[in-house]
């Protein structure tokens, strides 16, 4: 018994499609993104608001409120609106990422000599050393411009000794950041922006600048601490304190390795190692809001009186006008397929184009009938239609009579 209720609850569940998959997909996508940018910026409030709407919504979808439908499909628009206004700059560089994945790397940061890394290595354990405050930004595929305010363009070698007089508290520019591209101090006395939430770290302004640029690209940001004296490692929305000049050399060799890595191979390694609990949250609400907008035990069974479309009529031949003009149709469903029903959709094609002359039979099948695919078609009457086909007679074209051609003169 309880395997025959157990088959019966499967065969009670819709069948997956293509295009189903494909819908799931998408709408997995949208809800990773949104609940991406508010585990980024540290918005536990507006993740709880997000996930209370979200389970409001489906709530009126599965019992068919049509007022909250009705408010959360006009919502809908301002919501993404204001998402892409509040978050734009990630939304820039996730446009950015998706370009360089669909058309190759527009560019592949070049990865810094050896030397270079030493160089940086010897630089930012020495100010700590000597509890000297330091930012050092070193990019990678994303663009800084758009992020960075100010700062000196000097485009010089990596030196120690040039790393120590910017950052020497004498100098003008030593509380604002160095930016490192392609193996060379391309700016200095930078700022950089601050991150949006910073519950998990209670540093100083230092850090929360490295935090701020690193959670909105992919560039590796050093900062040394002016108080206590520590190098950290900001990457993404992490910051890591590093102890020893070989941890810090392995973090720079693999960030080289990856800013010479192909574009669709980073992602495809991001896809199956990053935030992989909020991509399985994420598919879960999207399989979620697929069963309940799709599925419903009881079918639902409603007739639509829908007009017939009479296509590729013979040029050669013309319609009485007594036609069947429209056909009931009754269709069946889940109350959400016939919920997200458009008006005037449904359509019967009757196709004449081997229509001879005299009256003809055409039937009306489930084929003749445009409807969404989540709907069945149940009946349709009339089953049959009549159609009276009139051959168009052309008329024959007059002759004229030939006229002669009056005589030249020729001299």
């Amino acid at each position: 018994m309880q395997d025959t209720v157990s088959i019966t609850m499967l065969d009670d569940l819709p069948r997956l499609t293509l295009i189903d998959a494909a819908d799931i997909g998408i709408f997995a996508l949208a809800v990773y993104a949104i609940l991406a940018l508010a585990v980024r910026h540290g918005s536990k409030r507006g993740l709880i608001a997000i996930l209370l709407l979200g389970a409001v919504y489906l709530a009126a979808q599965r019992w068919q409120m049509p007022l909250s439908l009705i408010a959360f499909r006009i919502g809908f628009t301002a919501i993404i609106v204001s998402l892409v206004i509040v978050y734009q700059e990630d939304v820039r560089t996730a446009a950015e990422r998706v370009g360089r994945w669909l058309f190759g790397d527009t560019r592949r940061a070049a990865s810094a000599p050896n030397s270079v890394n030493d160089t940086l290595v010897r630089a930012v354990f020495r100010m700590a050393d000597q509890k000297t405050g330091a930012l050092i930004v070193i990019r990678g595929r994303d663009a800084l411009e758009r992020m960075i305010d100010g700062g000196i363009e000097i485009g010089a070698a990596v030196s120690e000794p040039l790393i120590y007089s910017l950052f020497d508290s004498a100098s003008p520019g030593h509380d604002g950041a160095v930016i490192l591209e392609d193996g060379r101090i391309a700016r200095f006395a930078a700022h950089l922006p601050l991150a949006k939430s910073t519950e998990k770290y209670h540093f100083g302004t230092r850090h929360h600048a490295a935090l701020g640029l690193a959670g909105c690209s992919d560039a590796l940001v050093l900062v040394v601490s002016e108080e206590r004296g520590v190098v950290s490692v900001a990457k993404g929305d992490t910051l890591t304190e590093v102890s020893d000049s070989g941890t810090l050399s392995r973090q720079l060799r693999e960030f080289d390795d990856y800013c010479r890595q192909n574009e669709r191979v980073v992602t495809v390694r991001r896809l199956f190692r990053e935030r992989l609990t909020l991509k399985f949250v994420a598919v879960a609400i999207a399989v979620s809001c697929w069963l309940l907008t799709t599925h419903n035990s009881a079918d639902v069974y409603r007739t639509f009186l829908v007009p017939v479309q009479y296509r590729n009529v013979p040029k050669n031949f013309r319609l009485a006008e007594t036609l069947t003009q429209d056909v009931r149709v009754t269709l069946v469903g889940s109350e959400g397929a016939f919920a997200l029903l458009p008006p005037g959709s449904l359509d019967v094609m009757i196709d004449l184009s081997g229509v001879a002359g005299g009256n003809q039979i055409f039937p009306v099948n489930e084929e003749s009938v445009k409807r969404p695919d989540n709907l069945r078609v149940s009946a349709i009457e009339p089953r049959w239609i009549r159609v009276a086909a009139v051959p168009v007679e052309t008329k024959p074209a007059a002759n004229k009579p030939a006229t002669a051609k009056p005589p030249t003169n020729k001299p």
